[in-house]
């Protein structure tokens, strides 16, 4: 997989290299970007991100991942953006802020952090960055050490490995130390913010030097240093000034939520591990982890995984239920249950996993996603209508659920609604083209809807400012 994701380093160096000069020659005279630039280069930098890097897709560990981010965010004196949180699904120890709030965690560094707490202050200390604006500062800066080194940051940040920790040093070196100085005060400022986030939200404020700690302790050799290590320099003084504030906070704060991520964080990393590695060694690691502790629920848990994966349904249904008997946070494995049941094409069963786990945890959006997919499957439209309405007011909502609320409205006949819905999907898609036709079109079978004839014109407004918004920040041909 690594070296899969080495061989993309052109393509993507010259995809963020080209955002960034746009962004410069778009806007010559600025001294920073603009909260709307920066959003623009935010989603220009995901899209390439995506195409450089293998996000893990599972719900359990995206809910988490960002429901830990979110919950440090809530500290946050301001909030120039919405946080993003992706996991990647590579061995190299990093985490990065990508520009408009859009942060990366790596499964490598996951696997290394044995607390919560300690992830968490790698979380805070990113979102510190984000709310310092570092990488616009840094555009200013990059007139003075040219584009190609933010560029190369950029790029470095994204990729990780050995040719991006080439790319880092060499971007910094001919940027003659200039970015390197500017690292440093922004380390140090973005340390202080994540302290005091991580504190008031009631982690353990001596989590990030244990972080840390973990992080400089490995031996990776004179070549190996870890990419998160190089964009995110540690000198004395920066580890000084973290004991200073860690000894000034006797005590954490007491918080029901920060023991709520204690407790799942070991079912987390078990996933994160099961999902992150082919079948076949999930299976062989987990076996091998039953073999040293038979009636270990979390290896059951990690190998039912694996097995699903592998769509041997009986046999993952079989861990799962193991898992069960030892666990005490039950919801997230009858989550994998139910869905297991539901590829098998035993509906009730999953829906019989799913309440179950909805007994424990009734906002669990993923588990409530997943129940409405059982009833539409059984025809049950009325309920799967009801589960997707309730989750359109959960933020964040998964795109997927405006879309299978329009198929379940036109199976039910209400097809202004149901277009509508389709139009709300294709515009979170960024395909304006196709939602503008299903707004009309339920604008048409709606006419009499006043309520939602206004929606509908909102909608279609908001879409018309976006286009113009985009084409006024396009530098000219």
């Amino acid at each position: 997989m690594g070296k899969n994701r080495h061989n993309t380093y052109s393509p993507v160096f010259f995809i963020i290299s080209s955002i960034v000069f746009i962004l410069l020659s778009s806007a010559p005279d600025i001294s920073a970007m603009s909260i709307d630039e920066e959003t623009k280069l935010g989603k220009e930098f995901l899209i390439s991100a995506k195409q450089a890097l293998v996000i893990i897709d599972d719900a359990f560990v995206n809910e988490y991942i960002t429901d830990l981010g979110n919950y440090l965010g809530q500290y946050q004196d301001t909030k120039p953006f919405p946080l993003d949180f992706y996991i990647a699904k590579d061995n190299q120890i990093n985490a990065f802020a990508g520009p408009a709030g859009h942060i990366f965690v790596y499964t490598g560094l996951i696997n290394l952090m044995d607390q919560v707490d300690e992830l968490a202050s790698v979380i805070s200390h990113e979102e510190g960055h984000v709310e310092a604006r570092h990488l616009s500062s840094q555009t200013e800066q990059s007139k003075l050490v040219g584009i190609g080194t933010l560029a190369g940051v950029l790029a470095g940040a994204l990729l990780g490995g050995q040719a991006a920790d080439a790319l880092i040093m060499g971007s910094m070196a001919a940027g003659e130390q200039k970015m390197l100085s500017y690292s440093r005060d922004d380390e140090r400022q973005a340390d202080q913010m994540g302290f005091k986030k991580a504190y008031l939200a009631g982690f353990n404020p001596k989590a990030f030097i244990s972080a840390l700690a973990e992080l400089q302790k490995g031996d990776y050799g004179v070549d190996q240093t870890p990419a998160y290590l190089l964009t995110h320099p540690v000198d004395s003084e920066r580890m000084s000034n973290m004991e200073v504030m860690s000894y000034e906070q006797t005590a954490s704060i007491k918080s029901e939520e920060v023991e709520h991520f204690r407790k799942l964080y070991p079912i987390f990393r078990t996933i994160v591990k099961a999902q992150s590695s082919d079948p076949k060694d999930a299976e062989r690691y987990f076996n091998s982890e039953l073999g040293k502790t038979p009636d270990s629920s979390l290896a059951h848990l990690g190998l039912g995984i694996a097995l699903e994966k592998k769509e041997d349904y009986s046999s993952a249904i079989e861990h799962y239920n193991r898992a069960l008997e030892g666990l005490t946070e039950k919801a997230p494995v009858l989550r994998y249950l139910g869905e297991t049941y539901q590829m098998k094409g035993q509906a009730q069963e999953a829906i019989n996993s799913f309440e179950k786990a909805l007994q424990i945890n009734s906002k669990d959006k993923s588990t409530l996603y997943l129940l409405a997919m059982s009833y539409q499957e059984t025809e049950e439209y009325s309920k799967a209508i009801d589960i997707y309405n309730r989750l359109s007011y959960m933020d964040p909502v998964k795109d997927d659920v405006f879309y299978n609320l329009g198929l379940s409205l036109g199976r039910q006949g209400n097809l202004g609604l149901a277009h509508y819905n389709f139009g709300l999907y294709y515009k979170r898609l960024g395909d304006t083209e196709t939602a503008d036709f299903h707004f009309k079109k339920a604008g048409e079978l709606a006419a009499n809807d006043q309520e939602l004839q206004d929606k509908i014109k909102k909608e279609m407004e908001d879409m018309k400012k976006d286009k113009g918004k985009d084409k006024a920040m396009k530098p000219p041909a």
